[in-house]
């Protein structure tokens, strides 16, 4: 999938996140595709092209016939930068922490995304 490079093309970056998602949609049972992913965690690095990269491919999702989700309801979309700034590597652990308490009380699967660039800083 990745060569471990940077991806610069904005075009190829989509068809990446794309993919993954699909690759991580296998991971669901049947009756959990049926209902869709309760909520997604997410972590953007603060850059719009990287939510909106996001955006695109869950309408993608939407299309497919799963359930919509909102990225302005927060129950369901936990943008983590906004929400707990910048946390560093411990970033995609805490999506999982999000997740999994979220999982647990609400029920139904998540996701944690994490699209923060590691060379930055």
């Amino acid at each position: 999938m990745s060569t471990g490079k940077p991806v610069i093309q904005r075009n190829e970056r989509q068809k990446l996140l794309e993919a993954g998602w699909q690759r991580a949609l296998q991971t669901l049972s049947d009756a959990e595709h049926a209902t869709g992913l309760a909520r997604i965690v997410a972590a953007f690095d603060s850059k719009v092209d990287h939510l909106v990269a996001m955006e695109r491919m869950l309408h993608q999702y939407a299309v497919l016939g799963t359930p919509e989700i909102d990225n302005g309801k927060s129950v369901r979309f936990i943008n983590t930068d906004w929400r707990l700034g910048n946390s560093g590597a411990a970033t995609f652990y805490m999506q999982m922490a999000l997740g999994v308490m979220g999982s647990y009380i609400e029920g139904g699967p998540s996701a944690g995304i994490n699209l923060h660039d590691p060379a930055a800083k």
